[in-house]
């Protein structure tokens, strides 16, 4: 079974979290990053995130990352606005998850997941999708980690 972790982050702490769950697994990364880069100032970041949000704008990315003879795939996200980023809709949007095991992990600042894996179950009918490993900030506890990557 391959397995390929794919996540999105604006201000690192997903991609830092990427990059543990990579030390864990042997996995390789693959981030996604917008065609158009996000603003750096929190306030125009979040309005343009809503904004997007709600209008179901899904933004153009630089690149896909190849699935090809991926089986399982570490998904990660940012909460933003109680739901997964725009990039990682556009990603989801964009390839085929028929048949996929995702396990998606999110990061917030102490909202929680939100309502990342409903959205997700919507998105990908034709996956296999397992629990979702919420993280606040950084503190990502190896107890938790271990427990998330059981579900491999």
């Amino acid at each position: 079974m391959k397995t390929l972790i794919v996540y999105y982050s604006h201000g690192g702490n997903t991609g830092a979290a990427a990059r543990r769950i990579a030390e864990q697994t042997g996995a390789p990364c693959a981030a996604l990053t917008p065609a158009a880069p996000y603003p750096g100032e929190y306030k125009p970041l979040a309005a343009q995130a809503w904004q997007e949000i709600q209008n179901g704008f899904l933004p153009p990315l630089a690149d896909i990352p190849d699935l090809t003879g991926v089986t399982r795939l570490l998904l990660g996200t940012p909460n933003w606005c109680g739901t997964m980023a725009p990039p990682v809709a556009a990603f989801l949007a964009g390839v085929s998850t028929d048949g996929l095991r995702i396990l998606p992990f999110c990061t917030h600042g102490g909202g929680g997941p939100g309502k990342i894996a409903a959205d997700l179950q919507k998105l990908c009918p034709g996956a296999d999708i397992g629990p979702l490993l919420s993280i606040k900030g950084t503190e990502l506890a190896v107890e938790d980690l271990r427990a998330w990557l059981a579900a491999l």
